[in-house]
């Protein structure tokens, strides 16, 4: 039977703490090891955490402190669900996006032709330089009072232009800047997509879906994140620490053995 991935002092501490059942075989060990995932993705996108932690991020060696109190634990637990949900490009994040952005949500990388009109899919040409070094187009301007606007997304927005018709209109700053692992997200996917890079062909109907639920799920992860600063501001306060899961390891050494020889 397959074991939870977990170091046995971890388990014995928060086993004993928790009061937790069987051993890293059982469901209780199995369910620790999955709610410690996104536990992890909680607490690892909290604004706060990533500046407090920035170089050990830089080197992929984060330290992540872990709640001794199970309730808030379980909090973090469901928020890190939310996250890796929207993080997760194959899953189904509706039920998120609704709850977060609702109505929001409409106004929020609309796709517009320059002097309006409308727009087929064989002008989504990305014609504008995206990939590398490479700037593209986003312009910045002032948030309309028809747009959707949160103190997280920053105080101005801008238009994403895909070629010198086509646009994305309102993508708020922070969303345009959003990074992961040192990677601008909305900048790179569309460098990938550059006309140049793919025969001269325009981006399928699917692909501007794709790149409008991408902007979506950026919008919303940024909601989340004073929840995140929240919950990890808390874990500070009162967070196992190194010594304790140590003197569990300890405790659970084996004893050696008398023998007649000894």
């Amino acid at each position: 039977m397959r074991k939870a991935n977990l170091c046995q002092a971890t388990w014995n501490t928060l086993r004993d703490a928790w009061k937790l059942k069987e051993d890293l075989r059982g469901k209780d060990a199995k369910r620790l090891c999955r709610d410690l995932f996104r536990y992890g993705a909680a607490i690892t996108h909290a604004p706060q955490y990533e500046t407090d932690h920035k170089d050990s991020l830089a080197q992929d060696w984060p330290r992540i402190p872990i709640s001794k109190d199970r309730v808030q634990f379980e909090e973090i637990v469901k928020l890190g669900e939310k996250v890796s949900c929207l993080l997760n490009p194959l899953g189904d994040a509706g039920s998120i996006l609704k709850a977060t952005l609702g109505k929001d949500a409409k106004t929020l990388g609309v796709v517009q032709r320059v002097g309006g009109g409308s727009v087929g899919e064989s002008d989504l040409v990305v014609e504008y330089s995206y990939y590398g070094a490479a700037t593209g187009k986003w312009d910045e301007r002032a948030v309309k009072e028809t747009e959707a606007a949160r103190p997280e997304w920053g105080d101005l927005t801008g238009d994403l232009y895909l070629n010198e018709s086509i646009y994305l209109g309102n993508v708020p700053a922070e969303l345009w800047r959003y990074e992961l692992g040192g990677y601008p997200v909305l900048k790179k996917w569309l460098g990938y997509r550059q006309s140049n890079r793919r025969g001269e062909s325009p981006l399928t109907l699917k692909e501007l879906d794709e790149l409008r639920a991408i902007i979506h799920r950026i919008a919303a992860l940024l909601i989340l994140r004073p929840q995140l600063d929240a919950a990890y501001q808390k874990v500070t306060e009162d967070a196992w620490l190194t010594d304790d899961f140590q003197e569990s390891a300890t405790l659970e050494a084996p004893k050696p053995q008398l023998t007649a020889d000894t």
